[in-house]
């Protein structure tokens, strides 16, 4: 019997493709369709996932344990056929494991929060997974990869994670395409390469498989393993983000409130924010906020800005909790209050986020919703100050020169004036050059006292250019 070589490295018989050209003419599904063996869905599945949808929904509704994976699958990658559902895929892999199917166990472990449950189960399933995948399953194949890649029931090995993963991905599958584009991505179980990431998230993402669609936006949007490119970027964070991706949205919405590889659009940007943010996509959520709070592509409502945050905000996003703090502060679609402006800066500060670190020290050196203190001022300044932020660089300046909350060091605050001269901040400057006119922490020198004073002036601070005058007068 003749064979015919097929995409993605299939060889299947003549009579064989034919079942299969016929199946996919009437993946309607149309009365008489002839029955399918679980070996004839899988292949199904990768020549076509699209077009295969309709048969394999058919027999997962008739409890076929192969099928029911499938259909996991889909909810999962969604492959142009259904909208990415977590829950969904979830429910399918567990009526999977139910119908004895092998690779599922490993996928209901994946989204087992129980690790003494997940081990047992794992236990008892490994050397069955092992079986499938080498009889030439490619979802088995790609479940031992994950069950290497994590240290399942075998002892993790990113090589064997990467050696199982290409198997599948060979086969055509393009979860294990997209999961071998991660290990290139990282470096884990290969020599590391953009490149190869990028060429394995294309096959997957050809497929229609979603998650590899938006990382081949993120390669394009940061030119890693491509030439950067914000129109491919939203083009494939748009294929992504119409399967119902959350951070594509998120992401397209941002290329449509920049511009960046589309025509500027506030409207669009908020139309793909508010799909993300009904996800519950904590970046989406804030960046509605920021939409209704500047009127940008919608009505502006402060008190709208202040419900998006509030939503991010109890998600740990950070830049949402400094919002919601600053809103707190003015009063801005919430009732004023300095004690819950605090609370939210603390949240967003104790994350790392440098400005809210710089507003909690400025409601510690003022007294403002939280007992005034000079050192723990000082330790917000600092903080912020190491990451950069001039204000907190300058203001913590003066604490050194002036003893508050630390020990005095003309030094030091020399030293944090330079820091938030250099970024040119304007107080910053005049401070420095009154340090070298009086040689304070620095070698006394007029001509560096003139310069830093001559930079403030130049910014529109009247008590430099007094200072020049005075300086020019005293030379």
């Amino acid at each position: 019997m003749a064979e015919l070589s097929l995409p993605n490295g299939v060889r299947i018989v003549t009579e064989r493709v034919k079942f299969m050209k016929k199946s996919l003419a009437i993946a309607g599904v149309k009365e008489g369709v002839l029955v399918c063996s679980d070996e004839e869905l899988r292949q199904f599945f990768l020549q076509n996932p699209e077009k295969a949808f309709s048969l394999i929904h058919e027999y997962a509704d008739k409890g076929n344990g192969t099928a029911l994976y499938l259909m996991a699958a889909y909810y999962v990658g969604g492959y142009n056929a259904v909208i990415c559902e977590r829950n969904k895929a979830v429910e399918y892999y567990q009526k999977a494991m139910q119908a004895g199917y092998a690779p599922a166990v490993v996928k209901v472990c994946f989204y087992e929060s129980d690790e003494q449950k997940k081990d047992e189960l794992l236990k008892q399933w490994a050397e069955k997974n092992r079986a499938l995948a080498q009889t030439g399953d490619f979802l088995a194949q790609k479940n031992l990869g994950l069950m290497y890649d994590n240290g399942w029931g075998v002892e993790q090995s990113d090589e064997k994670a990467a050696e199982w993963n290409r198997k599948a991905a060979d086969q055509g599958y393009a979860t294990a395409q997209h999961n071998l584009g991660n290990m290139y991505y990282y470096g884990h179980g290969v020599e590391q390469s953009y490149g190869k990431a990028v060429e394995w998230y294309r096959k997957a993402a050809d497929q229609g498989y979603a998650t590899a669609q938006y990382n081949l936006g993120i390669m394009y949007s940061n030119g890693r393993g491509v030439e950067q490119s914000g129109e491919k970027a939203a083009e494939w964070y748009g294929k992504a983000a119409e399967q119902g991706v959350a951070p594509a949205q998120s992401n397209l919405g941002v290329m449509y409130e920049k511009g960046r590889g589309v025509e500027q659009s506030y409207e669009k940007a908020v139309e793909w924010y508010r799909k993300a943010a009904d996800q519950g996509q904590a970046t989406a959520q804030s960046n509605l906020g920021v939409m209704y709070e500047k009127g940008r592509g919608v009505e502006q409502s402060y008190e709208k800005a202040a419900e998006w945050y509030r939503k991010a905000a109890d998600l740990e996003y950070a830049a949402a909790q400094y919002n919601l703090g600053c809103m707190f502060v003015k009063g801005l679609g919430v009732e004023q209050s300095y004690e819950k402006a605090a609370e939210w800066y603390r949240k967003a500060a104790e994350q790392g986020y440098a400005t809210a670190q710089y507003n909690l020290g400025i409601m510690y050196a003022n007294g403002l919703g939280v007992e005034q203190s000079g050192e723990k001022a000082a330790e917000w300044y600092g903080k912020a100050a190491e990451q950069g932020v001039a204000l907190a660089q300058s203001n913590l300046g003066v604490m050194y020169e002036n003893g508050r909350g630390v020990e005095q060091s003309y030094e030091k605050a020399a030293k944090w004036y330079q820091k938030a001269a250099d970024q040119g901040d304007a107080v910053a400057q005049y401070n420095l050059g009154t340090m070298y006119k009086n040689g304070l922490g620095v070698e006394q020198s007029y001509k560096k006292a003139a310069k830093w004073y001559r930079k403030a002036a130049d910014q529109g601070l009247a008590a430099a250019k007094k200072k020049l005058s005075e300086l020019g007068a005293t030379k």
